[in-house]
């Protein structure tokens, strides 16, 4: 079985790297928004999977990842220290909100990041001589290594996929080491952690900031990909979505909010041409159901028959 899953996996690291040659812009762009996702869904997958936290701002902290990152360039700075200054932000940003809020336990938790979410969304709605509100803000330059200009959907598939198997390896060294032990423990049990000598706060402040710089960091490169940001892409439904890849995949391997990305995007897609398809009067609203029925219905699924998700179904049992 083992020997199936390397061959399967094999095959399909190969495929990831041949779609950029298949000369389809279409699929190219589409897996450049699943790396995206993936990208902010692996920070998330930290919180839930290592500290045993759930968090509704990861869709904020992408947008504030996008929007100083684009002001920031608009206003002269060079676009890689731009996404630097961003990535700053959004973990100055984590610890400020992350110090409080991580007293609090559970659906708390959850609701406290929601809160955050929606702070996030208003204040660039309202801020409209700054980020330009409602119609958004797309006056910033494009992304460009020395004297090349990265513009188009292969340069970014190679930048956003290098981004996120950097933060999949990064996650498997930090599950391995003592910080990952650590937030693993305070996971099965808080009380027990403590009383062993590991600090709560500590660690899941960690593992918020981490969270929270992998979202900045798929929001600059969402930014410089799709060259315009409004603050409806970073509202409280994609941080549903990001939290549904997480289950979907599996938090507690690496590997799963990848999965879970790709899966969403791919079912997404059907279902939008499903919809389209059935209700071409109605698309749009007839897409948003289909959305909440199919997605409701497989999480059920997913929770009741691969608790691990399906990364965890596929590499097997996850060890210690």
């Amino acid at each position: 079985m083992a020997t199936v899953r390397n061959a399967f996996s094999a095959i399909a690291v190969a495929l990831l790297i041949a779609i950029p040659f298949f000369h389809n812009g279409y699929v190219t762009g589409l897996f450049v928004v699943v790396a995206i996702d993936a990208l902010a869904a692996t920070g998330l997958g930290i919180l839930v999977g290592a500290a045993g936290e759930v968090s509704l701002a990861q869709a904020a902290f992408m947008g504030v990842g996008a929007y100083a990152t684009a002001l920031l360039a608009g206003h002269g700075w060079n676009p890689w220290l731009a996404i630097a200054g961003a990535t700053t932000a959004a973990a100055v940003l984590a610890v400020i909100v992350g110090y409080p809020t991580l007293r609090l336990r559970g659906h708390y938790l959850t609701l406290a990041t929601l809160g955050l979410g929606i702070i996030f969304v208003v204040v660039l709605n309202q801020a409209s001589s700054l980020t330009g509100g409602p119609s958004g803000y797309g006056d910033y330059p494009q992304l460009h290594l020395g004297a090349l200009s990265l513009t188009g959907d292969v340069p970014f598939y190679a930048l956003a996929w290098t981004c996120v198997l950097l933060a999949a390896a990064g996650r498997a060294v930090l599950r391995a080491s003592w910080r990952g032990r650590a937030m693993r423990a305070i996971a099965a049990s808080e009380v027990a952690a403590a009383s062993i000598g590991i600090s709560v706060r500590t660690r899941k402040l960690e593992a918020f900031v981490l969270c929270a710089i992998a979202a900045s960091i798929a929001g600059s490169i969402y930014a410089f990909y799709v060259g315009f940001i409004s603050p409806t892409s970073f509202g409280f439904e994609q941080s549903i979505f990001l939290l549904v890849m997480v289950i979907l995949g599996g938090a507690q391997k690496p590997a799963g909010p990848i999965f879970g990305a790709l899966l969403f995007v791919l079912a997404n897609e059907a279902l939008q041409a499903l919809g389209s398809h059935l209700f071409p009067s109605t698309a749009q609203s007839a897409v948003a159901a289909l959305q909440i029925v199919a997605f409701g219905v497989i999480l059920i699924v997913v929770v009741r028959l691969l608790p691990q998700g399906v990364a965890g179904a596929w590499l097997g049992k996850v060890t210690s």
